[in-house]
C-alpha cells in the first residue's frame, strides 16, 4: 500500500496566493478610486458650471487619486481646488472687496458659463450704481433702458449643493466587493 500526498504543492500554493493578496487589494482599492473620481467628477458637472479645465484629471487643482501600493493600502482621492468645500458644506463667501453676482441679464455660452468679454471688468460700457438703500451694481444701458447685470455684495451664500462625500462613499460600497473580488480571482489564477 502506497500513500502519496501533494502538501508541498499545496503549500506552495497557499504561500504564493497569500503573497497575492496585498496586490489583489491594492488593484481593487485603486480601480474602485478611480471609479470614485470618475462619479465625483460627474456629480460635480451635474451641480456645478466648470469653467475651464482646472477640474481635469492630473491638473494641479484636477481630480486626482494617488494610488495605493501593496504595502501601502491606501488610496486617495483628493482635489486641491479648496474653494469646493464651501459648495459641499455650504456657508458664506466674504470677499476683501466685493464680489460680482451676475443677473440673468449676463450673456452666457451654450454651456451656460459667462464668457471673459461678459464678466464684470471687461463688459463695455458698463458703470457702477448705488441705489437710494445702499445696494451697489453695475449696468449698462441697452436701448435706453438701464440693465442690471451684476449686483455687488460684500458677502455672497453658497447653498451647499454638491455631496462629494456622500457620493464617494455610496461610489465605493456599489464596487469595492465586486473590485475585490474580481482581482482575487485574477491574482489567484496568475500566482506562481
Amino acid at each position: 500500500m502506497k500513500v502519496e500526498s501533494n502538501a508541498k504543492d499545496i503549500q506552495s500554493y497557499i504561500d504564493s496566493a497569500g503573497k497575492q493578496l496585498p496586490f489583489a487589494l491594492s488593484k481593487a482599492i485603486n480601480s474602485t478610486a478611480d471609479k470614485i473620481r470618475e462619479s465625483t467628477l460627474k456629480g460635480a458637472s451635474e451641480v456645478l458650471t466648470l469653467r475651464g479645465t482646472w477640474w481635469k484629471p492630473r491638473t494641479k487643482y484636477g481630480f486626482n487619486v494617488k494610488p495605493s501600493t501593496k504595502r501601502n493600502l491606501i488610496a486617495e482621492i483628493y482635489t486641491k481646488a479648496d474653494w469646493l468645500a464651501q459648495h459641499e458644506d455650504g456657508g458664506i463667501k466674504t470677499a476683501k472687496g466685493m464680489i460680482a453676482i451676475p443677473t440673468i441679464d449676463v450673456k452666457r455660452n451654450k454651456k451656460d458659463i459667462i464668457t471673459k468679454g461678459n464678466r464684470p471688468r471687461n463688459v463695455k460700457g458698463t458703470f457702477k450704481v448705488t441705489s437710494k438703500n445702499g445696494n451697489e451694481f453695475i449696468a449698462k444701458r441697452v436701448r435706453g433702458k438701464l440693465v442690471t447685470l451684476y449686483w455687488l455684495e460684500k458677502q455672497a451664500k453658497i447653498e451647499g449643493v454638491y455631496k462629494f462625500h456622500d457620493i464617494a462613499k455610496q461610489t465605493f460600497s456599489d464596487n469595492f466587493v465586486k473590485d475585490f473580488s474580481d482581482v482575487v480571482d485574477y491574482a489567484l489564477r496568475t500566482a506562481k
